[in-house]
């Protein structure tokens, strides 16, 4: 069973549902034969403190822009990563685990496609990733030069790849090139 953020709103449901994850990860670890030194009444400790700090900033999001959107006001929605990360679109396996494409705006934010009036995309030519495998390149990018890039973590290098990336994008984002 999951748990989410928006289950710290109800905190007697959220500590039902956190002992039954608390034992069932204890099974799992004690039937591998390993100590389990948790102790849930530490972790529910731990948790009042957060809900405590962000229970004022949990809402109903859907709601919350509808809403926003009735009185007039403007949305302004940011994506991060980019079309090659997106996990249906994106160079698989090379991908993060979240779609990235701009239509996933309103999956993400809990409000339907008609309050979506333009859609503004920043492309560079090529993409990258860091590490090895058979990541389609043209060059591993050296870090050093103003235009090639490094791992932010880890500094390796980056390996790069220009195939057909601003066609790709802007089909996949729903733009004009």
């Amino acid at each position: 069973m999951g748990i989410r953020v928006g289950d710290l709103r109800n905190w007697d449901r959220f500590i039902a549902q956190m002992k039954i994850n608390f034992d069932l990860k204890k099974q799992i670890v004690e039937l591998y034969h390993h100590p389990f030194e948790l102790k849930f009444d530490e972790i529910v400790e731990s948790y009042r403190v957060f809900q405590d700090r962000i229970g004022p900033f949990i809402i109903d999001t859907s709601e919350y822009l509808f809403r926003a959107v009735r009185q007039g006001k403007k949305l302004l929605f940011e994506g991060a990563q980019g079309t090659f990360l997106d996990v249906d679109h994106g160079t698989y396996p090379f991908v993060t685990s979240s779609n990235t494409i701009a239509g996933s705006a309103c999956t993400g934010a809990g409000v339907g496609p008609t309050l979506i009036n333009h859609v503004i995309g920043i492309v560079k030519a090529y993409t990258t990733r860091v590490g090895n495998g058979p990541f389609p390149r043209n060059r591993t990018m050296k870090p050093g030069r103003p235009s090639d890039h490094s791992g932010a973590s880890s500094a390796r290098p980056r390996a790069a790849a220009t195939v057909r990336v601003v066609r790709q994008c802007s089909a996949s984002q729903g733009g004009a090139a």
